[in-house]
């Protein structure tokens, strides 16, 4: 059996996602300064038109045509473009990749734009065939570069020595190794693959993190043109021929053809040598052979004990299906031992484990002449059906004498981070005491309904609720108290409102009840609304149990009929609102429905 040998440091950044501030509102006319620098084919300046250009520019401009505002595009070098978003500056900067520090200052995008991983480069004549290799060598890279910072933590965990020599753009970094004043960069895949073009420099089997790329704004700036990013690209990426992916496929379009560069001599073929030269020299040098045979095995052991020490998936397949090298994470996934592993051939696999299809239909395991590159996500359980979220990449690669590829495969689990993004993102639209959704995501929900309701010509209602006397009780019983009671109404609300209604949270005592295609006419839907009303107020005058102590409370109601009572959430939450402190007037414990005279 063929052994290769690969050494690949694939480790999870998580990208964490800021959470997004009220609608964007007023965004008509103004003016935006973005600051980019030179991440071709990201973000550059056209040599030809000296304007930006890239994959993030285009996004951005046809945002800014689709919502009438203008961007003024700032290029600079990446570690001067960092110090005016410190500094309020510039409004957004592109192509940032998270990190705790950066989130000191950067407010990040919910949506990246594209994911990219680490990459090393070399000269052609490079001896570097692994990131062991690396130790002592000079690598030149970005000041303030997430790659820079992943080699790093790569290399500390190696024990190897790697010096960083910072530059500021990455044209310096690949003059560098030209010149072999570095025997080595570091940057992002899809940049470097733009500079090596037409070069001597290769790409090195050295790839590590992959991670999203995203735009951000200052610490605490105007959230307006990053919700606007939030949206439209949320919004894109759910339509197949949006704009985003033509963008994807104009820019990224070699993205999937890429291969990873040629590997050093295949170890196999290197033994085969020495085993041959040793049988013609045994004679002469029996001694000499034996102690590099055995320098060479001590050397595949520390490879395969490397290797396994990755806690992410890794295998290779051959063209014949026969699986070459196979790491532990990978063995335990599919249920097996190293040495079974590597003792599959995924062709004839299914013949004698039928049990084994799911991983084939949901291309975990592959035929590898029918495979292509993939870099994309996966939801799959493993072999003892506990569900994980894969970063899957998976590439050709060949040796220097082989006329056919193998096909690599590295599995990333992105389980927990995936979780915590979705924690985020729950955490932006809902209140933290409620769990209910808060203004941001109930704007969302109205606008839809408001949208339907004039479609299809039904109505629906807007409940303002507000607690009677409430600050009396929260300031004599304590906030703990006042915090469960709120706790206490959302759940009796959430028994009396339908599965397709909204209930909203705004903040203190506040709520607001959406109540959607309640009749074709307007009476209709008053008569439908009063007994709800009704049901509400009697529940609220239940007595609360809270810490072994009975409390009554009151409610006052407010309420619209859409789309008579406006045609926006914000002038009917307003209208509602207005006939809820009619309602407080009046004593309450009632509702009030709004009417003209209200405002007057």
């Amino acid at each position: 059996m063929r052994k290769i040998f690969v050494i690949l440091m694939v480790l999870l950044v998580s990208w964490l996602a800021q959470g997004q501030s009220d609608a964007t509102q007023g965004v008509s006319g103004q003016h935006f300064r973005i600051g980019y620098f030179t991440s071709p084919p990201l973000s550059f300046v056209d040599p030809e038109t000296r304007k930006a250009n890239g994959l993030v520019v285009d996004l951005l401009n046809q945002m800014a045509v689709q919502n009438d505002f203008t961007i003024e595009w700032i290029h600079d070098e990446w570690p001067v473009l960092l110090e005016k978003a410190k500094n309020h500056e510039i409004d957004m900067i592109t192509s940032a990749g998270y990190n705790e520090s950066r989130a000191m200052y950067l407010d990040f995008a919910n949506e990246s734009f594209v994911t990219v991983w680490g990459q090393v480069f070399i000269p052609s004549d490079s001896t570097v065939e692994n990131i062991i290799d690396l130790d002592n060598k000079t690598i030149a890279a970005l000041k303030g570069d997430i790659n820079a910072i992943n080699l790093l933590n790569q290399c500390k965990q190696f024990d190897i020595s790697c010096h960083i020599k910072e530059v500021n753009d990455y044209s310096q970094i690949f003059e560098l190794v030209k010149n072999r004043q570095a025997d080595g960069g570091v940057s992002n895949n899809l940049v470097g693959l733009e500079y090596v073009k037409n070069t001597t420099i290769l790409g090195s089997a050295v790839v590590f993190n992959p991670f999203k790329a995203f735009v951000a704004i200052p610490k605490g700036a105007d959230p307006t043109l990053l919700n606007i990013y939030n949206r439209t690209i949320a919004d894109w990426k759910k339509d197949s021929e949006s704009f985003y992916y033509q963008s994807r496929i104009k820019w990224l379009q070699n993205e999937t053809e890429t291969v990873v560069p040629s590997w050093a001599w295949p170890v196999l073929l290197f033994i085969a040598i020495i085993a041959l030269l040793s049988t013609i020299l045994a004679t002469l040098f029996k001694k000499q052979v034996k102690m590099r045979v055995q320098e060479l095995s001590g050397r595949e052991e520390q490879l395969k004990q490397i290797v396994n020490l990755v806690p992410h998936m890794i295998y290779v397949v051959d063209i014949n299906g026969d699986v070459v090298l196979a790491n532990e994470t990978a063995s335990h996934f599919f249920g097996l031992t190293n040495k079974a592993f590597e003792d599959i051939n995924s062709d004839r696999l299914l013949e004698t484990r039928p049990e084994y299809e799911p991983f084939f239909n949901n291309q975990i395991l592959l035929n590898p002449r029918n495979s292509q590159p993939i870099h994309k996500e996966f939801t799959v359980n493993d072999f003892s059906g506990t569900e994980h979220v894969l970063y899957l990449s998976r590439m050709p690669f060949w040796g220097r004498h082989d006329e056919l590829p193998a096909i690599l495969t590295v599995g990333v689990d992105i389980t927990e981070a995936k979780k915590f993004e979705d924690r985020i993102k729950f955490m932006a639209q809902h209140d933290a005491l409620t769990d209910l959704p808060n203004r941001l995501l109930l704007d969302d929900r109205l606008t839809l309904s408001l949208d339907r309701a004039i479609q299809h010509n039904h109505n629906g209602a807007i409940l303002f609720l507000d607690i009677d006397n409430f600050k009396t009780i929260n300031d004599s019983q304590g906030h703990s108290v006042g915090d469960m009671m709120i706790q206490e109404m959302a759940k009796r609300l959430e028994v009396i409102i339908g599965k397709g209604d909204t209930l909203a949270r705004l903040g203190g005592d506040e709520f607001i009840i959406e109540l959607a295609e309640l009749g074709q006419s307007v009476e209709e839907a008053e008569q439908a609304t009063k007994a709800i009303c009704q049901k509400i107020l009697t529940s609220m005058m239940d007595a609360f149990e809270i810490d072994g102590r009975q409390f009554h409370i009151t409610s006052s109601i407010g309420a619209v009929i859409y789309p008579k009572d406006g045609d926006n959430q914000n002038l009917l939450i307003q209208r509602a609102d207005t006939a809820m402190y009619e309602a407080k007037g009046k004593g309450g414990n009632q509702v009030v429905f709004f009417r003209n005279r209200l405002e007057q």
